[in-house]
């Protein structure tokens, strides 16, 4: 495929953001997560939640209908197991229940309020048990009747489960949100099983709108106990009723469905959702009665992925299993987003992997072909991307460089970092990625006590690589923190990782940023320009490897003097509202260009130099190092 070919729109990848873990905007941070390893992208997301339309429903679930109640609790453990059956079993159900005849009341029902308020309240009567927020009915003064109080997931989860997590809307670019509001919820006061459900009874919806919409309370719970809790839980449950207002409805007066949501069999394969349609209502109370008997602290704790990975989502409950200490080869990366990311350190580590990688053998095997015949060598990565979270595996646009034959300098980090081409599936995409070396944040680092000139002439080759690949290929990092920034050691220079993240040069985004060190990576004004973007991150990349180890290594004092002032300057810039333009980034990369240089220049010089940049950035730099810095 030609250059010219690739002047093509695409979607980018979402932009990280650094965060410093004690609210500390001054300085970014990434953290450690394993020996010779860090996380591939920032602790945060700030990627928006989104409609789980059908497209997208269709993604993520591998859809069963069951036809037996009882297959919506398989795999439960032991103990739970005879204390559901039991309640399963029960015929008919409590006198409460069926006094309130709760399908002839629905089928009867003109209001989505009155139908779902009448629900909780039949529940509420016939299951002492439970507890609900939702189920309190408000009453309206019209009609004097109870309504549902609908409380958004955060509300709900904090309630039910005593967590308290931070308030963003979004999870990790999940297609949910925190401030979705469930119709109903119940859950048992010991046992802590959270039921959610949803209720349509409206012309403007069908059965399928009811049934994505409490999928997406269920993707929360879920997402909730294998995440946050690191619980290898064997399943969540929901319900979606749909009254007799609904369309396509295929004649029927209502239509309950009792659902069931749990982790993939393989690698980046599908949620699993089984979904029994309702015939006699007293098996929504059967149903209800026994989730609330489920006790989510019999479920096995997860020890691998470290703690808050989205990516355990994508791999199989019988794995997630597994003590740490017991898998032979491989070890999964904490990582922030929903990519899977996993340590490879030998033959045994891949072919593991790949028995349980969703993929068809034919391509496994080519794939496995290829990683044999390019040399790839251990400890190698490999990283997987769905359609569960921020890493859609659309615009891969990395793998379309590793198409050019041609070998150059330029080219050092991808060819290095990527020696096999990834694998599209139907599913996703995955690939493997080479060592790159020590990361720059690793005190072990051998790059953090190079002398600053000779870091500086290496920074400025890892700069004009980038840009390069971006002026050549119309391809840019797009990610660029010290997070991604490596030193190889056998090539004695440093490199970017992580370009499967990147995007074609005519398709630039920026998420919003919130603190100041956001803004520092995302400066306003420069979502449409592929360069002055890439120079931004760059100037941003070097105040932050200034800040963490190079500000030791500048023996000339007055080197140091005036980098450290352009430093304080540029941090000074992303305080408050105010944030530079593009119109000021040509002249604030001349200056930083100028500090990298300035082991060779005079004060005097210096002064021109920063004096030609404009008054502005002169006064910036004087001021905050009291005259010192010139």
């Amino acid at each position: 495929m030609g250059r010219k070919e690739r002047q093509r729109k695409g979607d980018s990848a979402p932009l990280a953001q650094v965060v410093s873990p004690d609210g500390d905007d001054e300085q970014a941070f990434v953290t450690p997560v394993g020996a010779g390893y860090y996380a591939i992208s920032p602790e945060e997301s700030v990627t928006s939640a989104h409609e789980l339309k059908q497209g997208k429903f269709e993604e993520l679930f591998e859809v069963t209908p069951v036809a037996d109640l009882r297959d919506l609790f398989v795999g439960v453990t032991t103990e739970t197991a005879a204390t559901i059956n039991a309640k399963l079993e029960e015929t008919p159900p409590c006198k409460k229940w069926s006094a309130h005849k709760l399908g002839v009341k629905i089928q009867n029902m003109n209001s989505e309020g009155l139908m779902n308020a009448e629900v909780q309240t039949c529940l509420r009567d016939s299951l002492s048990s439970v507890n609900g927020l939702g189920i309190y009915n408000e009453t309206e003064s019209k009609e004097k009747v109870g309504f549902v109080k609908e409380k958004a997931m955060r509300t709900l989860l904090e309630v039910c489960y005593g967590d308290n997590k931070p308030r963003q809307g979004s999870i990790n670019g999940l297609p949910i949100s925190l401030e979705s509001k469930p119709d109903y919820v119940v859950w048992s006061k010991s046992k802590s099983m959270m039921l959610t459900g949803e209720g349509k009874n409206h012309s403007k919806y069908n059965p399928q709108d009811s049934l994505r919409q409490s999928v997406t309370y269920m993707l929360v719970n879920l997402f909730r106990c294998v995440v946050w809790k690191s619980k290898a839980v064997d399943a969540v449950y929901g319900v979606s009723i749909c009254g007799p207002k609904c369309s396509d409805m295929n004649g029927k007066k209502y239509i309950v469905n009792l659902l069931r949501l749990s982790l993939p069999d393989t690698f980046g394969g599908k949620l699993h959702l089984m979904i029994f349609d309702v015939v006699d209502l007293d098996h929504l109370w059967k149903f209800t009665n026994a989730v609330c008997t489920i006790n989510l602290s019999g479920a096995k704790d997860i020890e691998m992925g470290g703690s808050g990975c989205p990516a355990r989502m994508l791999v199989p409950k019988n794995i997630l299993q597994q003590s740490c200490s017991s898998l032979d080869g491989w070890r999964m990366i904490k990582n922030s987003n929903a990519s899977l990311v996993i340590r490879l350190e030998n033959g045994d580590g891949l072919d593991f992997v790949a028995g349980n990688l969703n993929c068809a053998l034919l391509l496994k095997k080519r794939w496995l072909k290829d990683i044999k015949q390019n040399e790839v060598g251990f400890p190698c990565f490999f990283k997987l991307k769905n359609h569960l979270g921020t890493h859609e595996p659309y615009g891969m646009h990395f793998y379309l460089v590793l198409d050019d034959d041609e070998e150059a300098e330029y080219l050092f980090d991808l060819q290095q970092a990527y020696k096999v081409k990834p694998v599209i599936h139907t599913c996703g995409i995955f690939f493997v990625m080479s060592d790159m070396g020590i990361p720059i944040v690793d005190p072990s680092c051998e790059a953090r006590r190079l002398d600053y000139a000779v870091f500086t002439n290496l920074f400025f080759n890892l700069m004009n690589r980038t840009t390069k690949i971006l002026d050549l290929l119309l391809f840019h990092h797009g990610d660029i923190h010290v997070g991604n920034l490596v030193y190889n050691q056998s090539a004695q220079k440093p490199c970017l990782i992580d370009y499967d993240e990147g995007s074609p040069k005519l398709s630039v985004t920026a998420q919003k940023p919130i603190t100041a060190a956001q803004k520092r990576i995302h400066v306003s004004g420069l979502r449409t320009s592929p360069l002055a973007f890439t120079k931004s991150k760059f100037i941003n990349l070097f105040c932050e490897c200034w800040t963490m180890f190079l500000r030791g290594n500048a023996k000339d004092a007055a080197v140091s003097s005036s980098v450290n002032g352009f430093v304080l300057m540029y941090h000074d810039m992303f305080v408050g509202n105010q944030s530079p333009g593009a119109g000021q980034v040509d002249s604030t990369f001349q200056a930083f260009t100028d500090c990298l240089t300035a082991g060779v220049l005079t004060k005097n010089e210096l002064k021109v130099r920063l004096m030609m940049m404009g008054s502005w950035l002169l006064g910036q730099v004087y001021h905050k190092t009291n005259g010192t810095a010139l």
